[in-house]
């Protein structure tokens, strides 16, 4: 999404793209990028075709991937310049630009790199345009009813860390209106959860950024995804269910954008918490207005358009 989200940005403004991705079955995301009408070609998991790449038709590679080894991606840096896209680590590759879009970041890159080539923060996160039309200057803060809580974990979550959600927060908030989106695996033991309760729960759909912006409080992994939501404005409990979004959560709870949780423990335990902290955003009126103004402080919804910029200058670095 990240690429495909940058993609669009470079077509907006006259770039010719090409999208190599590996989409694993996705049916909704297929959709997505068949709908942007950027050329796309499906690549094998986790590789780079360096002779295709290397042939001299591209001024820019983006790479983003946690599996693909960095000597491969560095060695593209041979025949165009290279946009890295990274999260905490940089893996020791060389590349003309590094970015790491995640809040608070503190990665130390590699000794010499010159500080033009760092993208770092959430000035450069890359939030598609998707969820940006639903982004409100002064987004609402009054909840109706009971409140309407939305639980997300993202399209792979392996250990179904939104049924482990879905069940504590109906746990301590029995009366409120539940969105869930979830995995197919994770359907039938989500709607078991919720069984008796006021809830909808839904496949992965590419609605997702509406349905967030509907939400009075949002559950999710502290991934990503999690810079969408704070982009949007929505109060939110922001999870770890992995080792490597456990480095968000403390820039999260310092810049007061979300309440965090860890929850990388593995044990059904993780999540004790969660259902109070949703039952606390949704009674206390001054804390979702505080989170809601800070993120709409920090993250502008301009990320996308920043990092372009910078490869368009394509510094001499």
């Amino acid at each position: 999404m990240r690429c495909l989200t940058l993609a669009e940005e470079l077509v907006a403004r006259g770039h010719i793209v090409t999208l190599w991705a590996h989409l694993d079955g996705v049916t909704w995301l297929s959709e997505r990028v068949k709908r942007s009408l950027i050329a796309f070609e499906t690549a094998p998991a986790n590789s780079l075709d360096l002779d295709l790449i290397g042939d001299g038709q591209f001024d820019w590679v983006v790479v983003d991937s946690y599996e693909i080894s960095s000597a491969q991606i560095s060695a593209l840096k041979q025949n165009c310049q290279v946009l890295a896209i990274v999260d905490s680590d940089h893996r020791n590759i060389e590349a003309t630009l590094y970015l790491d879009q995640n809040l608070g970041t503190q990665i130390a890159f590699p000794a010499g790199t010159d500080a033009r080539q760092l993208l770092l923060g959430s000035d450069f996160a890359l939030v598609r345009n998707d969820f940006l039309r639903y982004r409100s200057v002064v987004p609402s803060t009054v909840i109706e009813g009971t409140g309407h809580v939305v639980v997300f974990f993202g399209g792979s979550d392996p250990d179904g860390a939104v049924v482990a959600a879905s069940k504590a927060i109906l746990a301590e908030n029995r009366d409120v209106r539940l969105t869930v989106i979830c995995a197919e695996r994770w359907i039938a033991a989500v709607e078991q959860v919720c069984l008796g309760a006021n809830a909808v729960v839904l496949g992965l759909t590419p609605d997702l950024p509406h349905i967030v912006s509907t939400a009075d409080v949002v559950v999710s992994a502290a991934g990503t995804s999690a810079w969408d939501v704070c982009t949007l404005g929505r109060a939110a409990v922001l999870v770890a269910v992995v080792d490597n979004q456990k480095p968000a959560l403390v820039p999260i709870q310092r810049n007061g954008v979300a309440l965090a949780l860890d929850a990388t423990g593995g044990q059904p335990r993780s999540f004790d918490e969660l259902g109070s902290l949703v039952a606390r955003l949704i009674r206390d009126d001054e804390e979702r207005r505080s989170l809601v103004e800070r993120c709409a402080t920090i993250f502008d919804g301009k990320g996308k358009s920043r990092v372009v910029d910078r490869m368009e200058s394509s510094l001499s670095l």
